[in-house]
């Protein structure tokens, strides 16, 4: 049972230790020190690290309902100032793009992410954000809270608010330090 009581929670946590829960998730989720669901370039590292898996895995034709729920965030979008709104499109360029990435380029030959492979994520990574978000990925609606997030670190060498390039650079690298905090520990 799970309760709020100290006893409890320490229970449950040698509990989830000795299952050795997400063991086999290539994640850090139950030992030494984990990552927070609540920083923004965590979320879109995970999000890239599903779709990597799945795109490794098999190509997009094959997917299971689960991995076709990962294209939900891939398409290109569009802004309309008179509608005040956004919209996305289906792009099969993207979506092929996105496939060779996984099936013939460098993400087919990415070893399993631990804290040792986490460097070989990070360099592969922003070809993978590029093709889902697009060039322009400081715009992407999805993007808005990474953005927020890195804003104010992005600042020129006279300690002035950067612009588009600057902040690119903050996001990108945001989430390749993401790639180290959620893998799993050797």
């Amino acid at each position: 049972m799970c309760s709020p009581h100290r006893e409890s929670r320490g229970r449950v946590g040698r509990l989830l230790t000795s299952l050795k829960v997400g063991a086999k998730t290539n994640l850090n989720l139950s030992s030494g020190k984990t990552f927070s669901y609540d920083v923004p370039a965590n979320r879109v590292a995970l999000y890239l690290h599903d779709l990597a898996k799945a795109l490794r895995r098999a190509p997009i034709d094959q997917w299971d309902v689960y991995e076709g729920l990962l294209l939900g965030q891939v398409g290109r979008f569009s802004y309309s100032a008179s509608h005040k709104a956004g919209a996305v499109s289906s792009d099969a360029e993207q979506l092929s793009a996105i496939e060779m990435w996984g099936q013939e380029g460098v993400g087919s030959i990415l070893p399993p992410l631990s804290k040792s492979t986490a460097s070989q994520w990070a360099v592969a990574m922003p070809e993978l954000f590029k093709i889902v978000y697009g060039e322009k990925f400081d715009e992407h609606p999805l993007l808005q809270e990474l953005k927020r997030s890195v804003s104010a670190r992005a600042k020129t060498v006279y300690g002035k608010a950067g612009g588009p390039g600057i902040l690119r650079k903050m996001m990108l690298q945001a989430v390749k330090q993401a790639f180290r905090s959620i893998a799993a520990l050797d």
